[in-house]
């Protein structure tokens, strides 16, 4: 690997705001179609997993576009996009439970802003492996394994949550 060129990284760094605003339609989508396959990757209630579950989604979505469009056959990006898609599970609980648990409330820009931040670490993630130098390949099935976990925790957790904090509606 070379490195990434600058066409690539604007892609990428415009993928905040596309992702961002992919999350903002997921969180509605379903609410207002009522289309049982929107429920796949849109909220289907207010509990703090459904919120993890759109932005994860946008990203991955937006990563497919990314990858057809740029990144072919480039197992640094893949790497690095599983890197992000794994942050956002992490980083948004920990972001949420963080302050309300301070705070005593939930805040409303506080949680588009988390949004917003989840969208960046993973496409931060994704930047920082397709312009490193080094040569991630040897991570792909542990990559794209990984993001198939993901997608089937989220499916079968949306239909059939556990009895955990995170999936109950507040």
């Amino acid at each position: 690997m070379t490195g990434c060129t600058a066409r690539q990284r604007k892609l990428i760094l415009w993928g905040i705001g596309v992702l961002f605003g992919l999350t903002a339609l997921f969180h509605y989508l379903y609410d207002w179609t009522g289309v049982f396959l929107f429920s796949f990757f849109s909220a289907v209630n207010e509990s703090v997993w459904e919120h993890v579950k759109i932005t994860f989604y946008a990203a991955l979505f937006y990563g497919i576009f990314e990858y057809y469009r740029e990144f072919q056959h480039n197992w640094n990006f893949v790497f690095g996009k599983a890197m992000g898609l794994i942050m956002i599970p992490l980083f948004i609980p920990f972001v949420y439970y963080g302050y309300t648990t301070f705070t005593g409330r939930h805040i409303l820009w506080v949680d588009i802003l988390t949004a917003l931040l989840a969208g960046a670490l993973c496409q931060g993630f994704t930047l920082l492996a397709v312009c490193d130098g080094r040569d991630y390949a040897r991570f792909k099935y542990l990559s794209l394994g990984a993001v198939a976990m993901l997608v089937l925790l989220f499916t079968l957790f949306t239909y059939y949550p556990p009895d955990f904090a995170v999936f109950a509606v507040p």
